[in-house]
């Protein structure tokens, strides 16, 4: 378990990345959820297939039947909604 300590001690270390990945997942998806309910499914799902998997806006557009404008639109009010939440959480940590 020495190792273990040690390589997440170390920001180089690929465990301490992978840490680093999964942390930041486990965070996003419960701020995800804390939001979910604020917004559509269509403009959750928009989000996630463009900030979480990396779809261009036009071919989300294009699956979900709406506009590339809504999309972004759409992405940008999670997204900001998104900080708000992670915002109130932090501060109640300080």
């Amino acid at each position: 378990m020495d190792w273990l300590a040690e390589s997440l001690a170390s920001s180089d270390h690929e465990v301490h990345r992978q840490f680093d990945v999964e942390h930041d997942r486990y965070l996003l998806t419960r701020l995800l959820d804390s939001v979910r309910s604020d917004f559509a499914p269509t403009t959750i799902n928009a989000f996630c297939m463009t900030a979480l998997q990396e779809m261009s806006p036009a071919d989300v557009a294009d699956r979900l039947g709406t506009t590339k404008a809504a999309v972004i639109a759409g992405r940008s009010r999670v997204l900001c909604r998104l900080r708000e939440s992670a915002g109130a959480i932090f501060a109640d940590d300080s």
